[in-house]
């Protein structure tokens, strides 16, 4: 069963922009959720019109508002004037502009947010005024049906009742509609009045749910959603729908998806580079013959005929002024094999207000953004104390939309056995091509020992391949991780100083 379109509401759009929200909602059960939310919020249809508007808002490159608002959004028309005031209300809009599946995804962080932060006056004056307008509609064109009758051949006595019939319903219309400008006008006072009062705080609130919902949008937009209607993996584009819905209420994952951000940020600032000749960036001049770097004040020889005598001779001998010129090569740019710990222990609370496994998690996630951005192959190992149970996430070129909620919710929660993600990850680099001289990152809270025969056998493996591993020891202990790790971290309060050195370590590793 298709979904309805709805009709023009505050922001003016056309045929095409509300059969195009309809169809992104049909293909999104997150927009369709926050439709049917908004509906029993605003009332109908006045909530599905407020969730068409704020996509419709953040979709259009240049949005207009129509001239008149009709009867039941009054107060719509007032809430998205008071959305419009934020500066982070252009940062959305900035976002999502021409691009439906983004739109979408800014609507599903906003609007759940903005509905609870309206207290429940709004809710109660809001469905009031639908109802009193879906009447008024219903009375106006009760007498509208009417004065049509009017028009065809019919008997004087049976003109004369229709008549009757026709002011009484008239009369009614003009009740209706006047009870639907009331409600309208008691709506937008008890939305105004609710702002006028700082000890609420619903200004605070609504901007606050503005500017949560712009953070959202900026963090998730790299994930598979690229700028451009038609442009998108569908299945991409739903997936970062999902994600931004789950945002809204869920603090550990908002709060992890920001320490990725943080953990991306520090390990591209961290990047070390060098330098070799080749063609790329000017950095000084030398003497030699290539025409394509002479500098033009040698080339200005060729004008005179005396002058290019010298020129040929210095073209000979190589001793003509060029630019001398290098490639900026980048250090750092191998794949990476990450192992997480998902233990019990591991929900025992750790740095930034997240739990051990969060912070985990963003870490890995941090540099699955970092490994995207330069389109390299990424691999994650989710373990437990199960000798056959590993949760296996392949990222060849950058973060997979479709597998983030996963990847951060799920969990093994019973004990730990480092043999096992090991094992694993040396299968992985050692079966593709992609993974060849992979760095390993393990993240642990765990004590475990590992058989002296593997170990063993594990070390010459690494040195034979060129690999390194690079270990966190999150909580209390590095658990056993010195006898595999090349470089070891315990990570215990809110000190930086261990990402830094990894995030060097990392770039310096290549």
């Amino acid at each position: 069963m298709r979904r309805r379109i709805y009709p023009l509401g505050i922001v003016a759009t056309d045929g095409f922009d509300r059969r195009l929200f309809r169809d992104t909602t049909e293909a999104s059960p997150e927009l369709a959720s926050v439709v049917d939310s908004s509906q029993a919020f605003l009332g109908d249809p006045s909530g599905g019109i407020f969730v068409q508007d704020a996509w419709a808002d953040c979709f259009k490159f240049l949005p207009e508002d129509v001239a008149s608002p009709g009867p039941g959004l009054a107060a719509v028309a007032a809430l998205l004037s008071e959305l419009r005031r934020y500066p982070e209300w252009a940062e959305l809009q900035a976002a999502s502009a021409l691009d439906e599946w983004a739109a979408a995804m800014g609507t599903v962080g906003l609007v759940p947010r903005v509905l609870a932060a309206l207290p429940e006056e709004v809710h109660k004056t809001s469905q009031q005024a639908s109802e009193a307008a879906e009447n008024a509609r219903q009375a106006a064109g009760q007498a509208e049906s009417l004065a049509g009758l009017l028009g065809e051949n019919l008997p004087d006595e049976a003109r004369q009742a229709l008549q009757q019939q026709l002011g009484a319903a008239e009369q009614q219309a003009s009740a209706a509609a006047q009870a639907a400008a009331d409600a309208d006008a008691a709506a937008v006072e008890a939305l105004q009045q609710s702002l006028r009062q700082p000890g609420r705080g619903v200004r605070m609130g609504l901007r606050q749910a503005v500017s949560d919902a712009a953070e959202d949008s900026r963090t998730l937009a790299g994930w598979g959603l690229a700028p451009g209607p038609g442009k998108h993996d569908p299945q991409a584009a739903r997936a970062g729908i999902a994600v931004a819905a789950r945002l809204v209420f869920d603090r550990q994952l908002r709060i992890a998806i920001k320490q990725a951000g943080r953990v991306f940020r520090l390990a591209l600032s961290k990047r070390r580079t060098t330098l070799h000749s080749s063609a790329g960036e000017i950095y000084s001049l030398e003497l030699g013959s290539q025409l394509d770097r002479v500098l033009p004040a040698e080339l200005a020889l060729l004008r005179q005929p005396v002058l290019r005598r010298e020129f040929r001779r210095r073209f000979a001998e190589g001793s003509l002024l060029q630019y001398a010129v290098r490639e900026r090569q980048t250090l750092g740019a191998g794949p990476v094999v990450i192992c997480v710990d998902t233990s019990g222990s591991m929900d025992d609370p750790a740095p930034g207000g997240l739990s051990r496994l969060a912070w985990a998690k963003a870490l890995g996630l941090g540099i699955a953004l970092l490994c995207g951005r330069d389109r390299r192959a990424w691999h994650g190992l989710l373990f437990g104390a199960q000798k056959d149970a590993l949760r296996e996430y392949c990222w060849p070129r950058g973060v997979d939309p479709g597998q983030v909620q996963d990847f951060m919710s799920f969990a093994y929660r019973g004990g730990t056995d480092f043999e096992v993600p090991l094992k694993r990850a040396r299968e992985v680099i050692e079966a593709a091509p992609a993974f060849c001289r992979a760095d390993i990152l393990f993240v642990t809270d765990g004590e475990c020992r590992v058989p002296a025969g593997f170990l063993q056998e594990f070390q010459a493996w690494k040195e034979a391949a060129s690999v390194s591993v690079f270990a966190f020891g999150v909580g209390f202990g590095t658990g056993g991780m010195a006898a595999f790790a090349d470089r070891l971290w315990h990570v215990t309060g809110s000190d930086q100083r261990p990402l830094e050195e990894f995030c060097e370590a990392l770039a310096g590793s290549r």
